[in-house]
């Protein structure tokens, strides 16, 4: 099962299109999320490897997962939510920037 799938919204359209997150099936893996959660938290969250991260995509996952954050199980969906739609963002971005989006919406319309 795939808890994330990436539509495109009015494909044919060049200046309305856009990608965006279909989070209709998230919901069903946040117990599983938790349960990993657990299972980390049993093995010890800190191996004695040091982490210069600071932040960014890697801390947001992290968050959303729950690692070292005990906000509840509505905050995390939302926080999923908003995640995986940062990411269509930022992946239609990187499509536009390299000149594939114009090919992506074709193939997807086909």
């Amino acid at each position: 099962m795939t808890a994330i799938e990436f539509e495109i919204e009015a494909p044919a359209d060049t200046e309305q299109a856009r990608i965006v997150a279909d989070t209709t099936k998230l919901p069903q893996i946040m117990p599983e999320l938790e349960n990993i959660q657990s299972q980390m938290g049993a093995m010890g969250q800190d191996s004695g490897r040091s982490s210069s991260s600071g932040g960014g995509l890697v801390e947001s996952l992290k968050g959303v997962i729950g690692l070292g954050d005990s906000s509840g199980g509505n905050d995390r969906l939302e926080a999923a939510e908003q995640l995986t739609q940062a990411y269509a963002d930022e992946l239609q971005s990187h499509l536009e920037s390299n000149g594939k989006w114009k090919q992506v919406r074709v193939a997807y319309q086909e």
